[in-house]
């Protein structure tokens, strides 16, 4: 979310993000390394290097961000595995999902940030 707060074009560096947002700069490698595996963002290293998002915020979901870090999302080990749980709690614990899920699809991560 952090790079929402910057201009398309404008590079940020992971050192700088990762003091902003109080996280561990190898934490924040894995996770800009996912994100650039999901087209998400784009890196490039050297002096004018650093890290931007790969599309206006506005066309980037924040299912995409979500999954693209975390997998698939579900609330129960039962939806990602239905094969573990028996058949009953499989449909209680679908309809979290059910319902979630399409909200995280049209929330674009620019409304998830706010400029400062």
């Amino acid at each position: 979310m952090d790079l929402t707060l910057h201009s398309a074009e404008e590079r940020v560096s992971s050192e700088e993000i990762a003091q902003r947002q109080s996280i561990p700069s190898a934490f924040l490698t894995k996770i800009v390394a996912r994100l650039a595996a999901a087209d998400l963002v784009q890196t490039q290293r050297g002096v004018n290097g650093g890290i931007r998002l790969a599309r206006p915020a506005g066309e980037i979901t924040l299912l995409q961000v979500v999954e693209a870090i975390d997998g698939p999302i579900t609330f129960n080990r039962c939806n990602r595995r239905p094969s573990e749980c028996a058949r009953d709690r499989t449909q209680v614990t679908t309809e979290p999902n059910r319902l979630a899920i399409p909200l995280f699809e049209v929330l674009p991560i620019a409304r998830t940030s706010s400029k400062k």
